[in-house]
């Protein structure tokens, strides 16, 4: 069923609505709906098309609805502390709907310049279109935002991969999963320009950043790069080092 209508001129483009009842059911019959539809498939329909009854990972940012609020390019706050939201990571599309409610909304995402999740932590994202990046209507998280200097993003790449049914091994150790893989790629943005993706190499880095007063920096910040547990570790802490 498809509806059109507006929640404070952010547009919804549909709605579904599942009647079992939502404290018996629980989050995962709500995620079966929401994988239902949308703008954009990407080769599954729904858990019921799943080649396994094992999933490792998921194609949604957090495993449970979360509060949050959105700015749509109309520069309007959409805040509602009784709706929830949901961000499904493989299409790039946000979903909503109101607590205790059976109605999932999908919003669109044309209209949303970034969004806020709140969970045990909060997580910002924008719209890909206000750095013009190549690829349109993707949500990179921001990890670091400074609009006269340095942003640094961070791509989310989800892919759904299937169980191998004729891997025989796997198949007899109880091994043989599907699994949403996350791929990330970080972006440096200088004063909200179109981004350049980072690297470790220096060479490349200094290219990046073209500025000879950072060389000095970036030849340090290289040096130590072993010491972080993480490539998002270590480029938060280099690019919150190039901003000051």
């Amino acid at each position: 069923m498809r509806k059109i209508f507006f929640y404070n001129c952010l547009i919804i483009l549909s709605f579904k609505t599942y009647s079992q009842d939502i404290a018996a059911v629980g989050m995962q019959s709500e995620f079966k709906a929401v994988t239902g539809f949308g703008t954009r498939q990407t080769g599954f329909e729904g858990f019921q098309t799943y080649s396994s009854n094992k999933i490792i990972g998921s194609q949604f940012f957090f495993p449970t609805w979360s509060k949050g609020f959105v700015i749509t390019y109309n520069k309007e706050l959409v805040k509602n502390d009784d709706y929830l939201y949901v961000f499904d990571k493989v299409r790039q599309l946000i979903f909503l709907k109101q607590k205790d409610s059976s109605s999932i909304l999908l919003a669109n995402k044309h209209q949303i310049s970034s969004f806020t999740l709140t969970n045990t932590t909060q997580h910002v994202f924008e719209n890909s279109n206000n750095f013009n990046f190549a690829t349109k209507d993707i949500f990179f998280e921001v990890l670091i935002k400074d609009s006269s200097k340095y942003t640094l993003l961070k791509e989310i790449k989800t892919t759904f991969i299937r169980a191998d049914l004729h891997d025989i091994v796997k198949v007899k150790s109880g091994e043989n999963y599907d699994e949403f893989k996350d791929e990330f790629e970080y972006y440096i943005s200088y004063k909200n320009n179109i981004p350049q993706k980072l690297t470790l190499n220096e060479r490349k880095l200094k290219k990046i950043i073209d500025n000879p007063a950072k060389n000095n920096l970036i030849d340090e910040s290289c040096s130590q790069s072993i010491k972080f547990e993480s490539k998002e570790a270590f480029y938060i802490d280099f690019v919150t080092k190039l901003n000051k």
